[in-house]
């Protein structure tokens, strides 16, 4: 159940917080008093988009939380698979933030959560009835999801759906192999010519920038080999080399080391220089080789160089040349058994086409059986309505493809639509077509309170402006439907009739004031008094007379 709203910087709500008990909770109030902002300010909690336009003038940002308690094992449990626990005090506390860029932060219990937990936990703990459910119900395509709630098809529905995807997955692949087969000739021809030129190319990663830095250096080949050359002859040539005549100085000065002490140190010295000059001498001979053996001509780097140019433009790349390669004759390999892949892809097909038929099957079956059983539960909850010669059935009809077979969507092979007989003979008709507005409203309360009997009995329900259309012995009736509703649960009703008000055992009032050029709005539950009054109000309008006031007593006397 809702244990407390607390609601802050909400259009015209500056800072409001309710007490809620269970049973029914009557929320009324003059047309623009803030109703609907509070209503939206719940939707925010159960994951509905949020806005910068929804923050009021009293503050950069907008809040709203809720503290839910009371839960059932079966909510306990959905709680837990979702990772969300009650604090120590039994509760689960959740709040919406929506900062000056519009965007909403949500929270359950203190903890962030995506908007997915949020939405997935808040339709445990509320479920909001609006004003435009009735217009949802007028859309045909819609009554399928009505069905499948109160016939509880989700775990076949789920089911059927992953069947339902696997089936076009392996249908696609059919109808691109049959593709292929059609222009069998044409892709090969394509695919060989690609082979072909990426093996001819026979592309190297890494080769196009070697090849870059190698015509970086012939451009000065000439200048290099000539000074590589020159310092090779004169390091160590035939005339006159500087290692020659420093092995002679060695020579000379080893002779006389022996008589002459002090020549020692200068010899080690002359030595080591010889040592670092054969070590340069080793190294310019080796350059030099190495620029006489180049392999690569300035001929050779621009073609090969011109090919790698023209590949990398058409891959992108000399890795994504070579993955490509490899790729297209996988699809050459492919194309070549493609008859074969053919046909063992039409026997998956056909074998999974056939699981899908009979999940398709027990699907529709199941929603036949619920589907009379929904029928005769509305019908009998309308004629409590005032509508004693109605007819209401779930109609279901299989759809069919072209060639005459059944035709399979994300729902199975049905179309739902719901038909309706308001009169004594009167053919059943698509709703859209005949409901008047009270009728809707009618229908759609019937259908809400239908489909809330199997719901968590914690959860709090909210009907906005259910109302809307009906008056009298009616709205009496619908009065009394949302009161025994809400025998064993907590349930929500804004409305304008006294009817419906005076049937609550919590009645609160929505007011709008204006201060300092401000308009506020603000909620207080009403004491018996309180309620006296306004429920005379309601009938009444702006002159509440004692008459007005006597009425409402019986009013209120009437629903004891």
């Amino acid at each position: 159940m809702l244990l407390n709203l607390h609601i802050e910087n909400i259009a015209i709500i500056e800072k409001i917080d309710i007490d809620f008990s269970v049973g029914f909770n009557v929320l009324t109030g003059e047309t623009g008093a803030g109703k609907s902002i509070i209503i939206d300010s719940i939707g925010l909690l159960t994951g509905a988009k949020s806005s910068k336009d929804l923050i009021g003038p009293f503050g950069d940002t907008a809040m709203v939380s809720a503290v839910f308690t009371r839960f059932t094992n079966q909510q306990l449990k959905a709680f837990s698979d979702q990772g969300v626990f009650p604090d120590d005090d039994n509760n689960i506390i959740v709040t919406r933030k929506i900062g000056t860029d519009g965007r909403g932060i949500a929270k359950i219990n203190g903890v962030s959560v995506t908007s997915s937990t949020l939405k997935n936990i808040s339709r445990l703990l509320v479920n909001i009835h609006g004003q435009h459910d009735g217009s949802k119900i007028l859309d045909p395509s819609s009554h399928i999801e009505y069905l499948d709630e109160f016939a509880n098809s989700r775990d076949l529905l789920e089911k059927y759906r992953d069947q339902y995807e696997s089936v076009k997955k392996i249908r696609k692949k059919l109808d691109r192999l049959i593709e292929i087969k059609n222009k069998k000739e044409d892709l090969g021809a394509a695919l060989n010519f690609k082979i072909n030129e990426l093996e001819n190319a026979n592309i190297k990663p890494g080769e196009y920038n070697t090849l870059k830095n190698a015509r970086d250096a012939a451009l000065n080949s000439a200048a290099i080999s000539k000074c590589l050359y020159n310092c090779d002859r004169l390091l160590s040539g035939d005339e006159g080399c500087i290692t020659d005549n420093i092995a002679a100085v060695v020579n000379e000065l080893a002779g006389i080391k022996d008589v002459y002490a002090k020549i020692s140190e200068t010899l080690l010295k002359i030595e080591n220089i010889k040592a670092e000059l054969d070590d340069v001498c080793a190294d310019v001979e080796g350059l030099l080789s190495e620029q006489e053996q180049s392999g690569y001509t300035p001929e050779y780097i621009e073609d090969r160089m011109y090919t790698l140019e023209r590949i990398i433009s058409r891959y992108k790349s000399e890795e994504n040349a070579v993955a490509s390669l490899d790729k297209f004759k996988n699809e050459l390999a492919e194309l070549e058994y493609n008859d074969i892949e053919i046909e063992k892809t039409q026997q998956k097909y056909r074998s999974s086409l056939s699981v899908l038929e009979l999940m398709a099957h027990d699907l529709s079956q199941h929603r036949l059986k619920a589907a009379g059983k929904l029928s005769s539960t509305i019908c009998s909850q309308l004629r409590e309505l005032d509508m004693p010669q109605v007819k209401f059935k779930v109609s279901i009809t299989r759809n069919m493809n072209d060639r005459g077979g059944n035709k399979y969507t994300a729902n199975g092979y049905d179309s739902v639509e719901f038909l309706l007989s308001a009169n004594e003979g009167s053919q059943l008709k698509p709703l859209s077509k005949i409901a008047s507005g009270g009728e809707l409203s009618r229908i759609m309360l019937c259908i809400k309170s239908t489909l809330n009997d199997d719901k968590f009995d914690s959860s709090a329900v909210i009907y906005d402006e259910i109302d809307t259309g009906v008056s009298g012995s009616t709205a009496q009736k619908i009065g009394r439907k949302l009161k025994s509703f809400a025998d064993n649960r907590q349930v929500f009703c804004i409305t304008h009739l006294a009817q419906i008000a005076a049937m609550a055992d919590h009645h609160y009032k929505v007011i709008k004031t204006t201060k300092n050029s401000l308009t506020r709005s603000s909620v207080y539950q009403l004491s018996d008094s309180q309620r006296r009054e306004e429920i005379a109000r309601i009938m009444g309008g702006v002159d509440i007379t004692e008459q007005l006031l006597k009425t409402a007593d019986e009013l209120i006397k009437s629903t004891k």
